[in-house]
């Protein structure tokens, strides 16, 4: 009698392993398929929509009209990183990660690459989700992540950029994308390749945790080899390159874009640039609220010269709810303790960097000094004498090159109300005369008031024009569009408007109402 000498147990093992497989691939297709991300129509709207990373696969490989766009700006933008995003296109604002990660792949940055090859091996790499040309002839390559939190990010980019710096002939890649709000143009690409059936790129909690351990000893490890800038090498011009530089960051990726705001972006553009503090110079503020604005603020001259006694309202500066602003000031007494002098010089600076974006650093050192020479205790002259003018210069300079570098983290130093940024401020000119006291307040209050209801005014009349739908229109409609209380219409709403809302409730009666379909 013949034996088998087949493994029934091996061949239903191998059955089984190759049924998970199959289950596996279904899987990774269905939720690769069913990724959404954040899309824009062009880079500066805020018509933000949920798409299918299908669908925009599908646009860039049909799209064949957006070759003849020479200005990539005009181009729709994806988020890629970004599942869920609200208000202005920053990463503070993305409040749910799609899991996908982008690269980009500059042909500037390694001019010794061949793209074409690249491309190919990237399309046979079991990472690669997405992978297309941009609109300058890199490459963007996305990757698939078991990424579940937000702040680990960074550590997944850098991951998957030492991956691919290690795997193919690639010598640089550009960092913008570690930010999760960052921006990728779509462009034109038939051959835009797409894997559902593509791997996760997947890292545990040690790998995570040792990942940033790495970025933050890069970190340090960068600030001390760069060489610290001597103040005198630092011309106006210089300077005013610098800051440029950085307000063409500003427009591509919404860098310092709180301090960069509409008034700073326009004044810097029309080169008010004539003084040692070339903006705004807000050294002392004691109080936030409106009616407690009893204080000496200088502000650039340059608003001020036509008439010393207007007041500057925060909202007249091009931000809608102001200008944010950080506290800076001691108290005649105060002393800075000895073991946090270097700690708070270095506080004060990133404080009057904020509110002088454009300050030159020759004038933050003099300030700086002053603070360090009135301010901070010397208990201990020998053994640790407080920062010489040599340290100083080191701690004002340091931070002043990771400004321009644009790696400085302002958010310990912004002064919060109950969790909220304190935005309501008017100021004036150095040159204003005081009068009284109680005249000052009240102006200062009406100076508020006044930039509010102008900035209501303007969507009230949007809004006049928005519902215009056929329905009649009504203040209560108009309450609800602007998110207000009816009340505040009624008393707001002037005679002009009025007459624009009765003569469009006037026309549409001149139409027959349409009958209800039956249910």
């Amino acid at each position: 009698m013949l034996t088998s000498t087949i493994n029934t147990a091996e061949i239903e093992r191998l059955q089984k392993s190759f049924q998970d497989y199959i289950s596996e691939c279904n899987n990774r297709y269905e939720n690769n398929n069913q990724k959404y991300v954040m899309t824009y129509p062009i880079l500066k709207s805020k018509n933000g929509k949920h798409t299918l990373i299908t669908k925009i696969i599908s646009d860039i490989r049909t799209k064949a009209e957006r070759k003849l766009i020479t200005n990539k700006k005009k181009l729709p933008v994806a988020y890629f990183s970004a599942r869920h995003m609200v208000g202005d296109k920053l990463d503070e604002n993305v409040k749910r990660h799609s899991g996908l990660i982008i690269l980009d792949i500059d042909i500037d940055d390694n001019p010794d690459t061949d793209f074409i090859k690249l491309k190919t091996d990237l399309y046979n790499d079991k990472f690669t989700l997405i992978c297309f040309n941009s609109p300058n002839g890199g490459i963007k390559v996305i990757f698939n992540t078991n990424i579940s939190k937000l702040e680990h990010h960074k550590a997944y980019y850098e991951n998957i950029k030492t991956y691919l710096l290690k795997n193919y002939a690639i010598t640089e890649i550009d960092t913008s994308g570690c930010n999760i709000a960052r921006a990728c143009f779509l462009p034109y690409d038939i051959n835009c390749y797409f894997n559902p059936h593509s791997s996760k790129y997947c890292l545990d909690d040690k790998q995570i945790e040792d990942s940033i351990i790495q970025i933050k000893l890069n970190k340090v490890k960068n600030s001390l080899s760069k060489v610290i800038l001597q103040v005198g090498s630092t011309s106006y011009d210089e300077h005013y390159n610098n800051i440029l530089n950085l307000l063409k960051k500003r427009t591509e990726v919404g860098l310092y874009k709180n301090i960069f705001n509409n008034y700073r972006f326009y004044n810097i553009h029309s080169r008010v640039m004539d003084t040692s503090v070339p903006f705004l110079e807000i050294l002392i503020l004691k109080n936030s609220l409106p009616y407690r604005l009893n204080w000496n603020t200088t502000i650039d001259e340059h608003y001020f010269k036509s008439n010393t006694q207007k007041q500057l309202n925060v909202i007249d500066i091009g931000c809608k709810e102001g200008i944010e602003v950080c506290k800076v000031g001691f108290k005649k007494d105060h002393k800075i303790k000895e073991h946090y002098r270097a700690k708070t010089l270095s506080a004060m600076t990133i404080k009057l960097i904020f509110n002088n974006p454009f300050c030159h650093p020759d004038r933050l050192l003099q300030v700086i000094k002053l603070i360090n020479y009135r301010y901070c205790e010397d208990p201990h002259p020998i053994k640790n004498p407080k920062p010489d003018d040599e340290e100083v210069k080191n701690i004002v300079m340091g931070i002043y090159n990771k400004f321009i570098a644009g790696e400085l983290d302002f958010s310990n130093v912004i002064n919060k109300k109950k969790g909220k940024i304190v935005r309501k401020y008017v100021f004036r000119s150095k040159d204003y005369v005081d009068i009284n006291h109680s005249i000052t307040q009240k102006e200062a209050c009406q100076t508020f008031q006044k930039g509010k209801r102008d900035l209501l005014m303007v969507k009230l009349l949007e809004a006049i024009y928005m519902l215009q739908d056929g329905k009649k229109l009504t203040y209560v409609r108009i309450a609800k569009y602007l998110k207000v209380h009816p009340k505040t219409i009624r008393r707001n709403i002037p005679d002009d408007y009025k007459q624009r809302i009765m003569t469009y409730n006037q026309s549409i009666k001149a139409f027959p109402k349409q009958p209800r379909k039956p249910i």
